[in-house]
């Protein structure tokens, strides 16, 4: 039984995003990696970083065990980007220099690549946050889609219950964990 934590994988809300400096998000209904729906983020001209990109917080964690994200990102021009991990005390309050981040990808405008990150919790985490981060320039976009926080170091193929009747949300669509046979 794989169990997905993070409780809105395809991204159908905004509600939880932020950018890395000045941006926007919007939900767009066509051309997502799985299904149509899909969250962008566009950098805005004050991002006070050369790296920027959404992050997706509030997933409880326990100590001590490993954890794998991931998520298919396609942004508007070549870039770099990679997924990261960062663990929270069970308050939301930071553990400074415990994030843990995986390798960079080179994404493109036409086609959806998965970025991943795999690590342990620290003794005193509570919570974790996956951020999508690249470099990124005023105007810049990353589309970000089909995303799975699991326990363990694997990284599953993406599902979720409105594409696998195998799998089931633990409570309303969308807007819970979700969990199912491994895909």
């Amino acid at each position: 039984m794989v169990v997905n934590l993070w409780k809105d994988p395809s991204v159908t809300t905004i509600a939880g995003f932020n950018c890395g400096g000045g941006g926007t998000f919007s939900i767009l209904n066509i051309g997502g990696y799985s299904g149509s729906q899909f969250m962008r983020g566009t950098v805005g001209a004050t991002c006070g970083s050369a790296t920027a990109g959404p992050f997706f917080a509030g997933i409880n964690i326990a100590p001590g065990k490993t954890y794998t994200a991931s998520a298919y990102v396609r942004t508007s021009r070549s870039l770099s980007f990679r997924a990261i991990i960062e663990w929270k005390l069970s308050d939301g309050g930071p553990l400074t220099g415990t994030s843990v981040a995986g390798n960079y990808v080179t994404t493109n405008d036409s086609s959806w690549v998965r970025v991943s990150s795999t690590g342990t919790a620290p003794a005193n985490a509570g919570l974790a946050t996956i951020t999508v981060y690249g470099s990124m320039s005023a105007g810049d976009s990353v589309d970000v889609d089909a995303i799975m926080f699991t326990e363990g170091s694997t990284v599953y193929a993406y599902t979720d219950p409105t594409i696998n009747s195998s799998w089931v949300w633990t409570g309303t669509a969308n807007n819970s964990t979700s969990s199912g046979p491994t895909p």
